[in-house]
């Protein structure tokens, strides 16, 4: 019997353009609607391609309604996006490391290293091992925002969640951490 392998397959709807996505270690079948009338679904790599097309048709107007329902969410966003120049791109990296470290020391935070990415759903993130990630985006934000995440992110270091304490200790480094986090959902990276 052939190995089954990952397979991508794109579908141009007038709604959306569709991505199917067979991959291994998949058990079922899941779709998420991203901006720029995007859809990405995911099938198990059991399924043939013409299966994963059958199910796309069958479920055409749940995905409608998913991608209707994220326009009209980002509509209202300022979009932010990546950097078209490797050398801003770099710049814009080492900005971020300098300013995670400066924020770091200032507040007496340690954290184990520092991943700068291009990501299209996430500001940030901190591992169970102290490893913080953040979206190069961050760079085109307002310094306030930015400072905003990175200290988020720092505060993970110490309390993972997003309980109680956590937000006591980042009210206690950013005073004004709950107006910025409001004023951060109006942008979305892109």
């Amino acid at each position: 019997m052939p190995k089954r392998i990952n397979a991508t397959k794109r579908l141009e709807k007038d709604f959306a353009v569709i991505e199917l996505c067979r991959r291994r270690g998949v058990r079922r079948v899941s779709f998420s609607a991203r901006p720029g009338r995007r859809v990405r679904m995911t099938f198990p790599v059991r399924m043939s391609m013409a299966e994963c097309e059958r199910v796309a048709l069958e479920i055409e107007p749940k995905l409608r309604k998913a991608v209707d329902m994220v326009e009209r969410e980002t509509d209202s966003h300022i979009r932010v996006s990546g950097f078209d120049d490797r050398r801003e791109a770099l710049k814009a990296a080492e900005y971020l490391r300098k300013r995670t470290a400066e924020l770091a020391e200032r507040h007496r935070f340690t954290y184990s290293r520092i991943f700068i990415r291009n990501q299209r759903s996430r500001w940030g993130s901190c591992s169970s091992a102290g490893n913080i990630n953040l979206n190069i985006r961050l760079a085109k934000l307002p310094v306030e925002l930015s400072d905003y995440v990175i200290l988020h992110e720092l505060v993970h270091t110490i309390e993972p969640n997003h309980g109680p304490k956590f937000h006591e200790l980042l009210a206690s480094v950013y005073k004004d951490s709950p107006r910025l986090r409001a004023e951060l959902r109006g942008y979305i990276p892109v």
